[in-house]
C-alpha cells in the first residue's frame, strides 16, 4: 500500500488481471491478448437485490452450462459503461462496467446451505484483445462515481470532487487525483529461484534406471513381450506412497514393476501393477463434480511424465548433485492414462500442468494378470528431446489407487519418491522431482 492505495496483479498464460483499491472505489482491469480469438467470460456475484440502471432491455439468450437457468442478454439503448447497483443490509454496491461485449444475467446455485437459486451476471466478449474495466464502489450513502472512460492505458473516473486518472504500464500503476500528489503503486517482482547451497557434502541423487533400445515397437498388448526385463523400475516402498487417510497398505495390496524401452520414435513402458481389486473409471461416465481436476485421477491408472534434460544437467550427469530432477527442461509433458473398462485399449490425455503444444499420441493396451493388471504404452518424445544411445531424459511414473466404494482415489505410488499427502495434487507433478532414464543399447 502507498498513500492510501494498494494493488495486486496476477497472470495466467495470456490472461492478466490488476486490481487497485483506494479510499472510495476499486478498479479492476482484466485483459486477454493472443494471436487467436477467444471467448472470455467474467462472472460477478453480488449480494442483495438490484438491477442494471442503464437504460435498455433484456432479451432471452443461452449459455451452455447445466447449472444455470433463465439466461438473459442486456441490450443498452446507447453505447457506454453499464451501471449495476445492488442494495444489501442498508449498504449498496455499484459496478461501472466498461467493455466491448455482452452482459448476461443468469440464475445459479446460491451459497452453500441455501436452496433458493440466485441471479448473477457474466460479462462476455470475444476477440484476440479483450479488456474488461470495472469500477466497484461500495457505499452506505450517496455514490460518488459519476462516470468512467478509458483512453488507451488510462482510465478516467469522474467523481463528485473531480476527475481521477489511473495510468497503468507494465510495472507501475499511477493514480492522479486533482489537487493531490500522484500515487505510484509498484510491487511486481521477479520470482526468486529456489535456494541451492554453494556446498552440499551429501547432495541428493535423483533416482535413475535404464531404458533399453529395441529394434521395433513391442506389441503393446498388455504383455511384457518385446521388453528387456533385466533392470526394472520398482514402486513398492512406503516412502514412495502418497496417502489420503490410510498409510501404505504394503506391496501385496499395491505395488508396481515397470520396464522401459526406446527407439527414435517413442519411449515404451510396461507397468505391471499388483492390486487385488481393479477399479476402473468407465469412459463416458457422468462427471464426478468434485473439483477442477480431471475425473480420471479417481481410477486405477497411471500418470507418466517425460522431459528433455537441460544442457547444464547433461554436463552434470543429468542433475546429480542438484536434487532429483533438477535438470528437467521446460518442455515437460505429462499423460494421464487409464485402462478402458470395456476392451483392451487405454485412453490418455495430457495432464493439466503440460504447457507445451504436444498432441496426446499415446497408444497401447492392457490386460488383467493374476495379481492385478499390466499396461503397455508408447509415449511420443517431447520437443527438444533427441533420443540416442547414451542420452538421458527426465522421467517419472505414478500409479493411482482407487478402492471399491470410493469416489476419490485413496493414494498413489511415485517412482521418484512420494511421502506426504495426495490431496490437491490432481494430475500434476513438479518437474524438480523427476528421476532420470538412461537410454542404452
Amino acid at each position: 500500500a502507498l498513500g492510501g492505495g494498494g494493488g495486486v496483479r496476477g497472470k495466467f498464460e495470456s490472461l492478466n488481471r490488476v486490481v487497485t483499491a483506494g479510499p472510495g472505489y476499486i478498479v479492476d482491469v482484466t485483459d486477454h491478448s493472443s494471436r487467436d480469438d477467444h471467448l472470455v467470460e467474467l462472472p460477478w456475484h453480488i449480494a442483495g437485490r438490484g438491477a442494471v440502471e442503464t437504460s435498455g432491455r433484456w432479451l432471452s439468450d443461452e449459455l451452455a452450462d447445466e447449472f444455470v437457468t433463465r439466461v438473459q442478454r442486456f441490450e443498452p439503448n446507447s453505447p457506454g459503461p453499464l451501471v449495476v447497483r445492488h442494495v444489501h443490509d442498508r449498504a449498496q454496491l455499484t459496478l461501472h462496467l466498461l467493455f466491448d461485449g455482452t452482459l448476461l444475467e443468469l440464475e445459479g446455485p446460491g451459497l452453500p446451505g441455501q436452496r433458493e437459486r440466485v441471479p448473477f451476471y457474466v460479462v462476455r466478449a470475444r476477440g484476440h484483445n479483450v479488456r474488461f474495466v470495472t469500477i466497484i464502489e461500495p457505499a452506505k450513502g450517496d455514490a460518488v462515481v459519476r462516470g468512467v472512460r478509458a483512453r488507451g492505458d488510462t482510465i478516467e473516473i469522474t467523481t463528485a470532487s473531480g476527475v481521477d486518472r489511473h495510468r497503468f504500464t507494465g510495472s507501475d500503476w499511477t493514480i492522479e487525483c486533482e489537487g493531490q500528489v500522484p500515487v505510484v503503486l509498484r510491487g511486481a517482482r521477479e520470482a526468486r529461484p529456489p535456494f541451492v547451497p554453494l556446498l552440499q557434502l551429501d547432495p541428493p541423487t535423483p533416482v535413475a534406471a535404464p531404458a533399453y533400445r529395441v529394434g521395433g515397437p513391442p506389441p503393446l498388448d498388455g504383455s511384457l513381450d518385446g521388453f528387456e526385463l533385466a533392470e526394472p523400475l520398482q514402486l513398492s516402498l512406503e516412502d514412495q506412497y502418497r496417502r489420503s487417510e490410510d498409510a501404505y497398505p504394503g506391496p501385496d495390496d499395491l505395488s508396481a514393476t515397470a520396464y522401459a524401452a526406446w527407439d527414435e520414435h517413442a519411449l515404451y513402458l510396461a507397468v505391471s501393477v499388483t492390486k487385488p481389486e481393479l477399479c476402473l473409471r468407465p469412459d463416458g461416465a457422468p462427471p464426478l463434480k468434485l473439483d477442477n481436476d480431471p475425473d480420471d485421477i479417481h481410477s486405477d491408472g497411471l500418470q507418466v511424465y517425460l522431459a528433455p534434460l537441460t544442457d547444464a544437467a547433461r554436463d552434470n550427469g543429468g542433475g546429480r548433485g542438484a536434487g532429483a530432477g533438477a535438470g528437467a527442461g521446460a518442455g515437460a509433458v505429462g499423460y494421464l492414462i487409464v485402462p478402458e473398462q470395456r476392451g483392451r485399449g487405454v485412453r490418455a490425455q495430457l495432464t493439466s500442468d503440460t504447457r507445451t503444444h504436444a498432441a496426446s499420441g499415446v497408444r497401447g493396451g492392457w490386460r488383467r494378470t493374476e495379481s492385478g493388471y499390466c499396461v503397455t504404452v508408447a509415449i511420443p518424445w517431447p520437443e527438444r528431446a533427441y533420443p540416442h544411445a547414451g542420452a538421458r531424459v527426465a522421467f517419472d511414473l505414478i500409479v493411482n489407487e482407487l478402492l471399491p466404494g470410493r469416489l476419490r482415489r485413496v493414494g498413489q505410488l511415485v517412482w521418484s519418491g512420494g511421502g506426504g499427502w495426495v490431496w490437491l495434487r490432481g494430475d500434476r507433478q513438479d518437474p524438480a522431482r523427476f528421476g532420470v532414464l538412461d537410454l542404452v543399447e
